[in-house]
C-alpha cells in the first residue's frame, strides 16, 4: 500500500508491506530485531532514515500503522511450485544423496540458544532444492539470491524441510500429505511466531520433550 511521507516539503510516495506474503526474507529477518519500534519498522520498509523519518509528516499514520499491524499475526507458510524462477522439486523430495547430506550439515550447526541465527540458514536449506544437477557451491549462490524472496516460502521450505528430517529420523509417516491436494500447492500453518516473530522458539521447546537419540540428530551429536 501506498503511503505519501513528507519532509521539508517534498513529498515522496512509498510502498508499505500488507502481508507477510510481501515481506522478502531478508527484512523479516530484520524486523525481528527491532521489537515494536514502529520509526524503525517503518524507515526499513521505506528506506528513509530514522531521524529524517521522525521529522517528517506522515499522510494517513493511522491507516500506516493499521497496515502494520500484521506484524502482530501469524505467518500461513505456502511451499510454491517455484521460487524466485528456481523450480521447486515435487513435494520437496531430496533428489541425492548429497543434497540430502548437505541438508543434514546445515541443521546439524543449529544452535538451541540462537534461534534468529538458525533461521538465516533458511535460504541455503531453499537453495539446495533449486539446483539441477545438485551442487552445494552453486546451491550457496543461488541462497543469496534467495534472500529477496517472500519470507513466508523460504519459510515454509525450511520448517517442512526440518519437519520431513524428523519424520524420517523417527521413521514416521509424511504427515503433510493430503487427499485431494496437490503436494505442490500444499499450504501448512506450521511453526507460529510467539508474540512479534519469535521464529522457532515453539518447534526447540517441542524438541526438548523429544527422545534423547533424537535430539541429539538434531544437533549433530
Amino acid at each position: 500500500m501506498k503511503f505519501n511521507i513528507t519532509l521539508n516539503g517534498v513529498t515522496v510516495s512509498k510502498d508499505i508491506p500488507e502481508s507477510w506474503e510481501k515481506v522478502s526474507f531478508k527484512d523479516c529477518l530484520r524486523v525481528a530485531t527491532m521489537g515494536n519500534d514502529v520509526v524503525k519498522i517503518v524507515s526499513l520498509f521505506t528506506g528513509i532514515d530514522e531521524d529524517t523519518l521522525r521529522k517528517a509528516q506522515i499522510h494517513n499514520l493511522d491507516t500506516l500503522i493499521g497496515v502494520l499491524s500484521f506484524l502482530q499475526t501469524e505467518m500461513t507458510y505456502t511451499i510454491p511450485d517455484t521460487i524466485m524462477g528456481y523450480n521447486l522439486p515435487k513435494d520437496l523430495e531430496s533428489e541425492s544423496i548429497a543434497q540430502y547430506a548437505d541438508i543434514q550439515e546445515i541443521v546439524s550447526k543449529f544452535d538451541e540458544k540462537d534461534h534468529l541465527k538458525n533461521v538465516e540458514a533458511y535460504p541455503l536449506i531453499a537453495a539446495t532444492y533449486c539446483v539441477k544437477p545438485y551442487d552445494f557451491k552453486e546451491a550457496e549462490k543461488i541462497a543469496e539470491k534467495l534472500k529477496d524472496a517472500p519470507c513466508t516460502e523460504v519459510m515454509a521450505i525450511g520448517n517442512f524441510t526440518l519437519a520431513r528430517l524428523l519424520a524420517s529420523k523417527l521413521n514416521i509417516p509424511n504427515p503433510f500429505r493430503r487427499a485431494g491436494t496437490p503436494p505442490s500447492r500444499l499450504k501448512r500453518v506450521m511453526i507460529s511466531w510467539r508474540n512479534r516473530l519469535d521464529f522457532t522458539i515453539r518447534y526447540f521447546s517441542w524438541r526438548k520433550a523429544l527422545p534423547s537419540p533424537v535430539r541429539n540428530y538434531l544437533t549433530g551429536r
